[in-house]
């Protein structure tokens, strides 16, 4: 499985879905949970606008390694919302 993760528009992830269900292979990819972590005040003042929101917008996990994921399955709307719970 490749690990990839990355902010995506929903027509994006809706052009994703249809390829891979066209080659059958919705159970490869799963929906993540993103998490926003505040800047710390002193570091936020030497960080760039694109290094910001690097720090900000990064996939939610505890403790330490584990990533929640939702995995799609057969029915994308039905695990989006279990995701979506997840959040």
């Amino acid at each position: 499985m490749l690990l990839f993760t990355t902010e995506q528009t929903e027509s994006w992830q809706r052009a994703i879905i249809a390829g891979a269900a066209q080659r059958k292979a919705l159970h490869e990819l799963a929906w993540f949970i993103q998490m926003i972590v505040p800047l710390p005040k002193g570091l936020a003042r030497t960080m760039t606008q694109q290094q910001r929101l690097d720090y900000r917008y990064r996939t939610a996990c505890a403790p330490k390694d584990w990533i929640p994921y939702v995995p799609i399955g057969s029915d994308p709307a039905a695990s989006r919302y279990e995701a979506e719970i997840l959040a």
